[in-house]
């Protein structure tokens, strides 16, 4: 069977629609005594008119109990969005140390992020890398990410 082949733009247009397929592989050395973690997949469009699509999208993967280095493994597909849109990975730790209070809503802390930009995805065609997550004093997050062209006739 022959791969398939893959059209590489060296600069795409800002309002290039396609289809960005995120697979969240794992985290690597998370901060904390054996966490229970997840991860928030935010994609934040740019410059949308009211018509065009929802400006932010949100993505969880489930919890992972007990694990300084947890797998994941979850794949989202974002559809038609544009090619200047960012992405923004948040690992999370979940707060079940504390006993839920009435009137207030627990946060869970925040273990690190991570920013990418749509557009490098669009250039490669596909990126796979570990990256080191920000705000952090330690961790890494996999990730797989594929973009598709959406060709659109008028």
């Amino acid at each position: 069977m022959l791969p398939t082949r893959r059209l590489v733009i060296h600069d795409p247009p800002d309002d290039l629609p396609g289809v960005l397929t995120v697979h969240v592989i794992r985290c690597i050395n998370l901060k904390g005594d054996r966490p229970t973690t997840y991860v928030d997949v935010l994609l934040k469009q740019e410059d949308l008119k009211e018509k065009e699509g929802k400006k932010y999208q949100l993505q969880k993967t489930q919890k992972v109990t007990g694990e300084n280095n947890p797998r994941f493994g979850r794949k989202f597909d974002f559809v038609m969005i544009r090619a200047d849109s960012t992405l923004f990975f948040t690992v999370h730790q979940k707060d079940g140390e504390q006993p839920k209070s009435m009137f207030k809503k627990r946060k869970d802390a925040m273990l690190g992020y991570l920013e990418l930009p749509v557009k490098d995805v669009a250039k490669n065609g596909m990126l796979k890398d570990t990256w080191l997550l920000k705000d952090t004093e330690r961790g890494r997050i996999e990730l797989q990410l594929k973009w598709q062209t959406c060709y659109i006739d008028d």
